[in-house]
């Protein structure tokens, strides 16, 4: 499969039989160097993409580790990460390394990683180029784009 850079109300093009009937997790990693100076937070954007698929008819489990003790392999085995067909996991600068560390222990050949989030919209081209774990990205708002590409054909 061809990985693909879309923004706006573009569409990625992932297969209908792919995706139907597949586990959806959206995840707000873990800030584990800097838990001095963050402070426990909803993430709105997922919440807002959550709510987006609801709508459509998708059901997305919304995991917040960004306060987390626990390790990246114990978060994966705790709540069963393997098992989802679709991971979208925000990012951000300030700790992208960790993100990718990550999504390099979650990235299995039965899933799809897809990566938003301000990191990922402003570095699309150098992400794709540099994480080969990464299978997707979308830039800027994904309230429209992501639902749409997990109903597409």
């Amino acid at each position: 499969m061809k990985r693909r850079e879309k923004c706006g109300n573009s569409l990625l093009e992932l297969s209908y039989k792919v995706i139907m009937n597949k586990k959806v997790a959206l995840i707000n990693p873990p800030y584990r160097e800097h838990l001095s100076v963050t402070y426990p937070v909803y993430p709105l954007g997922l919440g807002y993409l959550q709510a987006s698929c609801t709508d459509n008819n998708i059901v997305c489990d919304l995991f917040d580790f960004s306060q987390t003790d626990l390790s990246d392999i114990e978060l994966i085995k705790k709540y069963q990460l393997y098992e989802y067909k679709i991971i979208g996991i925000t990012s951000f600068s300030i700790d992208f390394i960790r993100t990718a560390q990550f999504i390099d222990k979650m990235k299995t050949e039965n899933n799809y990683i897809i990566v938003g989030g301000h990191h990922a919209t402003q570095t699309a081209g150098i992400l794709l180029k540099e994480f080969s774990t990464i299978d997707y990205i979308i830039k800027g708002y994904g309230e429209k784009v992501f639902p749409s590409t997990l109903n597409t054909k």
